[in-house]
């Protein structure tokens, strides 16, 4: 669930991630202490903050788009490893890139297509009620996941 939310929006799983960490004293890996750290709480929360309202304005949401197709995979990953890295690193880490990255990839595929055919057909209009709905979906999956 938490890479179909990356498919959505980028940051909130992550922010997600590092807030559960945070608060429900998780253990993870060393090498993930940082995510726990109020610094990455917080660029986590406006990055999300600042993607979810961004994606209200058709230019910046195609922006976002396609800039976001190369971040989104990897951020899906990220997302996950804190809640795999019981298994061996290999492991989690090959998990997380081999159902989370094409999951991201593929959510944002058919996310950012919808877009382009929605702004094609009403102008950018229905795009601020799209986005919302999205919000809506990605928080479900974050929740949930």
């Amino acid at each position: 669930m938490l890479a179909a939310c990356a498919g959505l929006r980028a940051f909130l799983p992550v922010f997600g991630a590092s807030v559960a960490i945070r608060t429900l004293s998780m253990e993870v890996p060393p090498s993930l202490a940082w995510m726990a750290s109020t610094t990455t709480i917080v660029i986590f929360g406006v990055a999300t903050v600042l993607e979810v309202l961004g994606d209200k304005i058709p230019v910046v949401d195609h922006l976002l788009d396609t800039v976001q197709s190369f971040t989104k995979p990897g951020l899906a990953v990220l997302a996950a490893i804190p809640f795999v890295h019981q298994l061996a690193p290999e492991h989690s880490v090959a998990l997380a890139m081999i159902a989370g990255a094409p999951l991201a990839l593929g959510v944002h595929t058919a996310k950012a297509s919808a877009r382009v055919g929605s702004t094609a057909f009403t102008g950018g209009l229905a795009n601020p009620l799209i986005s919302l709905i999205e919000d809506i979906a990605a928080w479900c999956s974050s929740s949930w996941g």
